[in-house]
């Protein structure tokens, strides 16, 4: 066997045609790794040869292909001697640069299945369940789908920038606001779940809108949009209107205007929440806006569309005419108003809350704050206090003093 020869340029790697690992005489633990094949051709590396610290055994680890021609994709003599500094720094701290690099090769592959769309899925995999609609989660998806997916879904999430959230935001960010402004603030969260889990490491939430996008677009100010009610000068009026006829969905509607809750509770009213015997309604903390478990007090004509509903479902209070097993459209009130009941083509079932709202400011005698423990407005001071019975009886008269009121018995 031919003894090793020494090198010092990036000629001699060139030529070299001698089989072996020759030395670098410029840098120690530096060899050039000339290796043959069947097919005749010559195969060189730059190799690093030292002491592991993890286990004290002697490695090689390659530097990279040394080039044997311009732009071969190879290296040459003074790269690989840069590379190697860098080897001989990890020996120094203590890391192995053959671990490191199956490490490193380890975090890319993850990091490139960590993609926006497979981050995205994990987070409203996770949270999903807090959220009190399908509705919101069918939102995140469509949302998500439609405009950041097509620019962001196949990149890996440490590789979004302030100019990916740019080109999903901006050209809707004028057009259609309201979505862009939830969109940001959906990037955001996932982008944050990507930086506590680590997926990003650069500290930097590119979606985030104070300090960062805001830098970018700034947010249009929205004028409030008041929902119309009916002026409480016609109430009485439309009362007589709504309850002319006694369809299903008219009661459905006056039992919303008597209790004054939200149509989606209204509509979706069960029969297990329904307390009879103490003429109360239970809605679950999991059904209600608020989060908070509400008792609502019957009156006496609430009482009675509760009982003339016996028998029609034996889940829901006002289940769907086509379907016993589903309630009636949460729109079924709205509806109601705006298409059956002539002139009141523009007011709101939420109109009703205000209305009522309205008739116990001008009311003599009337405590608002039972008034908003009506509304289900009850705050954190007060909300102790919300489920005792005298309370309940309190809100229990004053509903039932409306009631007399919507019949035209009673004048404010």
């Amino acid at each position: 066997m031919k003894k090793p020869l020494n090198f010092s340029t990036h000629r001699q790697v060139i030529t070299t045609l001698q089989i072996g690992d020759h030395r670098d005489i410029g840098s120690k633990g530096h060899y050039l790794q000339v290796r043959g094949y069947k097919n005749g051709k010559l195969y060189k590396h730059f190799i690093y040869r030292y002491t592991s610290p993890s286990n004290g055994k002697r490695r090689k680890f390659t530097l990279g292909v040394a080039s044997q021609k311009p732009k071969d994709g190879g290296i040459s003599l003074w790269e690989a001697r840069e590379k190697l500094l860098m080897a001989r720094k990890l020996v120094r701290d203590g890391i192995d640069p053959i671990d490191n690099k199956a490490a490193k090769k380890q975090s890319d592959t993850k990091a490139k299945r960590l993609t926006f769309e497979y981050v995205a899925n994990e987070y409203i995999e996770v949270t999903k369940h807090s959220w009190k609609s399908k509705k919101h989660l069918s939102q995140w998806i469509n949302t998500l789908s439609t405009y950041a997916y097509p620019v962001i879904g196949d990149l890996p999430v440490r590789d979004i920038t302030l100019k990916h959230i740019e080109k999903i935001l901006k050209p809707i960010w004028f057009t259609k606001h309201e979505t862009a402004n939830r969109l940001q603030a959906r990037l955001q969260r996932v982008l944050d779940r990507s930086l506590v889990l680590g997926y990003r490491t650069d500290g930097i939430n590119p979606a985030k809108y104070d300090g960062q996008f805001e830098h970018i677009l700034k947010k249009i100010k929205k004028t409030p949009k008041h929902q119309a009610t009916i002026p409480l000068q016609q109430a009485q009026d439309f009362y007589v209107a709504l309850t002319a006829e006694e369809t299903q969905a008219r009661v459905a509607t006056e039992m919303l205007l008597l209790t004054v809750t939200r149509a989606r509770e209204l509509c979706e009213m069960q029969w297990r929440q329904v307390n009879l015997s103490e003429a109360l309604w239970v809605i679950p903390a999991s059904r209600y806006k608020t989060g908070l478990e509400i008792h609502v007090p019957l009156t006496k004509r609430a009482m009675e569309i509760i009982t003339n509903q016996k028998g029609k479902s034996q889940i829901f209070v006002f289940p769907s005419e086509t379907d016993a097993l589903k309630p009636i459209s949460k729109e079924t009130p709205r509806n109601v108003i705006q298409k059956r009941l002539k002139g009141y083509e523009k007011a709101t079932a939420h109109g009703l809350r205000v209305m009522f709202a309205a008739w116990g400011m001008e009311s003599e005698g009337v405590d608002f704050s039972i008034v908003d423990m009506c509304l289900g407005h009850a705050q954190a001071k007060i909300r102790n206090a919300y489920f005792r019975k005298d309370i309940v009886d309190k809100r229990r008269a004053l509903l039932e003093r409306w009631s007399e009121f919507l019949k035209g018995k009673k004048t404010l």
